[in-house]
């Protein structure tokens, strides 16, 4: 029976494509070329013109041969004078869509640059868009709205990551899509920004308006001053093939990633673009490849009601210093998808295994009416490059009995190199105590659970990693920061070391870990300035010769700086300001103070303007940046060597090459600095270096 269905959907599909192949417009509901009022799939339902829309407008025969290749019929409407198109709602209101799937096609210019207007809308009676699209000043937005969704879920096309300075007058093809999971904005091939759907759309029994729509007193607001050659509609989510047909063929269509602004900027406290953020990190390396796989994020773990609506992305380096934006690793393709949660990649056998967590809703009822209650799954996909995974369909891996939480996450796999055994240790409760439960393997696919590790008893410990080095092995629990155990043994007992064993203190969040090349291993987090998700953070783990760990800078991740415009040497301090030509800047300071009084100096400040950037105090033992503190330093070699870099609202610092910590720095407009203490004796500075980070072109 399996084979019969599989055949009849590989069929299914075939047909779609070679319609799509023979006819771009192949299936579609709606279908304007708008050289006169026709609807070419819905007769019976003319276009009705209010105000100086001129239709039929001929194309320079450049233009009309881009037309042409799309579908189009070389004709646009021509909306330069004002006014706008009634399509009605069509035959049996056909473009009122039932149930959440649909896509929108418009091949559609603003000659003047200004956009700033609505382009397309169908509007509930209540002020609520059932769909629409329109333009601000910097983007263009799609948006929709479900019965279940708290707010409406929005596209977004920013002007500024489109290609070259002309993309804002020139034609491009739009396509707003969406799955019943996920509603997506293509402008010319390019995945731009998507959202999550719960549940079907809105209905309305308001016209769709080409170039206007219903303001929220339900009066006509219109504004679009260019011109549209095409728009089709279709109660399906056209395929990927299809979307690159309809932006001009794969050589016509923009081939950057979700993720790629195309500037080739370092991974280095960097944010994709667009709304969205870095999630949860699960760095990895093999073959030679480092891969920063991450959740990406849009609404700070807001998307899908709060289940996160995460999905895997990655960028891989050879180098660290050149990056490869790679598409998702697998997406959310199902209603009972409802967030794919932190975990790792095992390599095993020239296979790349993935595991990880869906974060689901399920309904205690059948018909929906009781609140839905959030459950969490382990779950795995496979790869043979690193790139593409595909879901295996086993899920969940692992079932956990009643005294376990429902909610399973970020797992990490091992293998005991004694044993030869693979281990998972995953975020749960047991008996309402946080925990890693742990489940042991012969072979990946079948799991036994054994007993939990209570890494923490105050709440569940996330996020768990696991490495070996040296003769040492290594756990980390993220309870915000990450904190790293030891033990000589690959499953434990794991043990709090003597020392501080805070990774990544500071604003980065749930750190992990990968080797680089033989004997590196990078750390590296996320930034929550506004809540869950924000900027990438890299840093270098270093081990002591006692198998202790420390932190440091990342060598080729250091973003490159202009000349010094402060180069100071052998000064005491007192109260000393700088003038700056922009807040982006690497200091380095070589700082001495006799040892014998450090119980007795007065702290060191470094600001920028009236707010305290950096406060060394040597009686405290401690280093500070705004509400963030390295804690119980040693002081008693009365030599500081600090490089700290300011860069897009982080403050970064490294300590004698073997410390951090990474906090907030106010992004002012008065570029003015300070350097000040109360004992300006007792401070002398070797070296004072101020070198602007540069930007990007």
């Amino acid at each position: 029976m399996k084979r019969f269905l599989s055949l009849a959907l590989f069929l299914a599909v075939f047909a779609v494509s070679s319609h799509a192949m023979e006819d771009p417009f192949h299936g579609a509901i709606g279908l304007w070329h708008f050289a006169d009022t026709a609807n070419s799939t819905d007769p019976q339902c003319p276009l009705q013109i209010e105000g100086n829309v001129v239709l039929g407008c001929s194309l320079s025969e450049t233009d009309s041969a881009e037309s042409r290749l799309r579908g189009g019929d070389g004709y646009v409407a021509d909306f330069s004078e004002g006014g706008y198109l009634n399509a009605g709602l069509g035959s049996d209101n056909r473009y009122d869509i039932k149930g959440s799937s649909f896509t929108w096609y418009l091949r559609l210019r603003d000659p003047s640059g200004i956009w700033n207007a609505p382009i397309l809308s169908h509007i509930a009676d209540d002020g609520r868009p059932v769909y629409r699209i329109y333009s601000s000043d910097s983007f263009i937005r799609g948006e929709c709205t479900t019965i279940r969704n708290r707010w409406s879920p929005y596209t977004d096309a920013p002007f500024n990551d489109m290609r070259g300075e002309s993309a804002r007058s020139e034609w491009h093809d739009l396509i707003l899509r969406s799955d019943g999971v996920k509603e997506q904005l293509y402008i010319d091939g390019r995945l731009y920004d998507e959202d999550f759907l719960l549940e079907d759309l809105i209905s309305g029994i308001r016209p769709l308006l080409f170039g206007a729509e219903f303001n929220e007193n339900q009066q006509i607001k219109e504004g679009f001053r260019g011109q549209i050659d095409t728009a089709a509609l279709w109660d399906r989510p056209l395929s990927k093939e299809e979307i690159l047909t309809l932006a001009g063929g794969p050589c016509k269509a923009d081939p950057r990633q979700l993720t790629d602004r195309g500037d080739d900027a370092s991974l280095q406290y960097w944010i994709p673009p667009n709304h969205h953020n870095v999630g949860d990190c699960m760095p990895f390396y093999a073959e030679g490849v480092f891969h920063f796989m991450y959740l990406i994020d849009k609404n700070h773990h807001g998307s899908r009601n709060g289940l996160g609506a995460h999905q895997w992305i990655q960028a891989t380096s050879r180098d660290l210093v050149h990056w490869k934006h790679q598409p998702f690793l697998f997406e959310l393709e199902k209603p009972e998808e409802g967030s794919f949660c932190t975990g790792s990649v095992f390599y095993h056998d020239g296979v790349y295994y993935a595991f990880y967590a869906n974060r689901a809703y399920e309904y205690p009822n059948d018909d929906h009416t009781a609140p839905w209650q959030m459950i969490g799954q382990i779950a795995m996909a496979t790869s043979k490059d690193g790139i593409h995974f595909q879901k295996t369909g086993v899920e969940p891996l692992i079932t956990l009995p009643s005294d376990y939480a429902r909610t399973n996450r970020d797992p990490v796999v091992f293998q005991n190199p004694i044993t030869k055994k693979f281990h998972m240790y995953f975020t749960t409760s047991h008996r309402v105590v946080g925990c890693w439960a742990q489940a042991v393997s012969d072979d990946l696919y079948h799991w036994e659970l054994a007993d939990p590790i209570y890494a923490h008893q105050d709440g569940e410990p996330e996020c768990p990693d696991w490495f070996r080095w040296g003769d040492k092995y290594y756990t980390i629990e993220n309870h915000t920061n990450g904190y790293w155990l030891w033990s000589d043994s690959p499953t434990g007992p794991w043990d709090i070391p003597a020392v501080s064993n805070t990774l990544m203190p500071g604003i980065t969040t749930v750190p992990k870990t990968a080797p680089f090349g033989e004997n590196r291993r990078l750390i590296c987090g996320w930034t929550r300035e506004s809540g869950w998700g924000g900027h990438a953070v890299f840093h270098e783990l270093i081990r002591h010769d006692d198998g202790t760990l420390g932190e440091k800078f990342v060598p080729e991740m250091i973003p490159p700086t202009d000349k010094p415009v402060i180069q100071e040497q052998n000064f005491n301090v007192k109260k000393l300001a700088w003038k700056l030509p922009q807040a982006d800047i690497q200091v380095r300071m070589q700082i001495s103070y006799p040892p014998e009084k450090r119980d007795q100096i007065r702290d060191l400040y470094f600001q920028f303007v009236e707010e305290t950037v950096l406060n060394v105090s040597a009686h405290n033992r401690s280093i500070s940046m705004g509400d963030y503190q390295l804690n119980r330093l040693d002081f008693t070699s009365g030599e500081l060597d600090l490089r700290l870099i300011l860069k897009d609202g982080i403050a970064d610092l490294e300590v004698n090459g073997e410390k951090t910590l990474t906090a907030f720095f106010p992004q002012v407009d008065e570029r003015e600095l300070f350097l000040q203490t109360d004992q300006e004796e007792n401070w002398h500075i070797r070296l004072f270096e101020v070198s602007p980070i540069k930007e990007l072109e």
